[in-house]
């Protein structure tokens, strides 16, 4: 008779696949150091994707604008805006920006006969978007003035 000194403790005909607390460890000290060097990359990714969105949607709204000032047949802006609902006469259109119909005397600026045709509200808080111009003006022949 044999005597059996090793004890299970699994079930028998099972085979135990463990690991151990050092391999855990070293996994997981590998995956650290691999994330440390990913995340700065990822978080320029997104910082350029947000800025990307930023400019496709400027841009669509010039397209608009344009669109509308053909359609209308009637001159339309558009303008950077930090309110909504006037021009700020600034450069800077990461505050937002409206399209108008400019109709009235004074051009390029919102007064009491414009409509406003579209509001954009500000991009995200991270963007900065600039230009040369405060504003953009369409005229009925589909060209910028």
């Amino acid at each position: 008779m044999q005597l059996n000194t090793k004890k299970h403790l699994s079930v028998p005909g099972l085979l135990c696949r463990c690991f151990t607390l050092l391999e855990l460890i070293v996994v997981l000290a590998i995956v650290a150091i691999a994330l440390s060097y990913a995340i700065p990359s990822f978080n320029e990714t997104l910082a350029n994707a947000h800025l990307n969105a930023a400019a496709d949607d400027l841009k669509t709204h010039l397209y608009t604008a344009r669109s509308e000032a053909i359609k209308q047949n009637i001159p339309v802006t558009i303008c950077a805006s930090a309110d909504q609902l006037t021009c700020s006469g600034s450069n800077d259109w990461s505050r937002g920006w409206i399209i108008f119909t400019d109709n009235s005397s004074v051009l390029g600026v919102k007064d009491g006969i414009d409509q406003i045709i579209q509001v954009h509200q500000p991009p995200n808080g991270r963007v900065s978007l600039t230009a040369d111009r405060s504003h953009a003006r369409n005229l009925p022949q589909g060209f910028m003035n």
